[in-house]
């Protein structure tokens, strides 16, 4: 039972993290929005496209945020982080993203739905608490029906426009508009809340190829406004991070950095393996072998690099069902720490 109630406090705490996000990237009617660290919309609309399942008033303003800002989601990073099947919610996406695409970004989502395989058969979109569907009182939506998901006609609701760029947890999409959509955005917002980086760390942590973060780098150190230095068989990149911040955050707030894909990626595995293990009624025992199978897969490394001060410590120490104890733990601490 200690997983079950577990799960339920974990599904509440993440709606209440990206619902705050999605207000600190310009959505309106929720209380308190997202401080300390830039908003990754990518991973959060990823994110949210499982997450947000369980509440529809944030799905739809999710929605609404994507009809004025579609265009600033990067499509190949979402390609990749769809790739590394972390975030389950493909078919979510891209009913999303082909209901709010405009003439201009619909090409870019139809090529990267052209690589999706649909399967067949209708699931609700919606659900509660406990995982029981949604009722559809009315008819249902036929553009979302055409993905396989069921649920009422979508209607915005006015509670979403274009992104507050005055709000320092939106300063990657400040960027994007700036720059436009491409590694250069992550690269320069990397190197402005880090000391410095490499490629590979860059990339990892930003969720690009290795090849796409060095191509840039090198084109951008050109510029003359990168330094760069050999350490050993590394190529190390900085920036004047001051004067960026300056220039791009108009207040006097210290960020810092997180990688939203790795952290993001890496919950959702751990929520569909709790929500699996809960639903299923799963012994004590069979939850804790569950558990070590998805963490053997990366998932606490990722947790552990994703920019926290947040260690997990050997889960292979721990026999048996000890894990289970130590895993809601740690994982409270780590809530603890985002905030939520």
């Amino acid at each position: 039972m200690l997983l079950n109630a577990f799960n339920e406090d974990l599904h509440k705490r993440m709606l209440d993290l990206i619902w705050r996000q999605w207000a600190a990237l310009g959505v309106h009617g929720y209380g308190a929005s997202w401080k300390g660290s830039p908003v990754d919309p990518d991973a959060l609309l990823l994110f949210s496209c499982t997450v947000a399942r369980q509440d529809a008033r944030l799905f739809d303003a999710m929605i609404e945020w994507m009809e004025h800002n579609g265009r600033y989601v990067g499509v190949t990073r979402v390609r990749r982080m769809l790739g590394s099947g972390a975030f389950s919610g493909e078919r979510v996406f891209h009913a999303v993203v082909q209901t709010t695409a405009d003439s201009e970004s619909a090409p870019k989502w139809k090529r990267l739905a052209s690589r999706f395989e649909r399967e067949p058969g209708e699931e609700p979109l919606f659900y509660l608490s406990g995982g029981k569907p949604l009722p559809v009182v009315g008819e249902p939506d036929s553009r979302f029906l055409n993905w396989g998901l069921v649920r009422d006609r979508y209607d915005s609701r006015g509670v979403a426009g274009t992104f507050d760029s005055r709000n320092p947890a939106a300063i990657l999409l400040r960027l994007r508009a700036l720059l436009g959509v491409n590694a250069r955005c992550e690269i320069l917002l990397y190197l402005m809340l880090n000391a410095s980086g490499t490629p590979r760390a860059m990339a990892r942590a930003c969720g690009y190829e290795p090849t796409t973060i060095i191509k840039a780098t090198r084109e951008m150190a050109d510029s003359g406004l990168l330094d760069v230095r050999k350490d050993g068989r590394h190529t190390v990149y900085r920036i004047e991070a001051e004067h960026w911040c300056k220039l791009l955050i108009e207040k006097d707030v210290a960020l810092s950095w997180i990688s939203w894909s790795q952290l993001f990626g890496a919950l959702e595995c751990i929520m569909t393996v709790l929500d699996h293990a809960v639903r299923t009624e799963e012994s004590e025992l069979a939850q804790a072998s569950i558990l070590r199978r998805v963490f053997e897969q990366g998932v606490i490394e990722a947790l552990e690099k994703a920019g926290l001060e947040w260690r997990f410590s050997d889960f292979r120490a721990l026999p048996g069902v000890e894990l289970i104890p130590h895993t809601t733990s740690k994982l409270d601490q780590l809530l603890q720490e985002l905030g939520v």
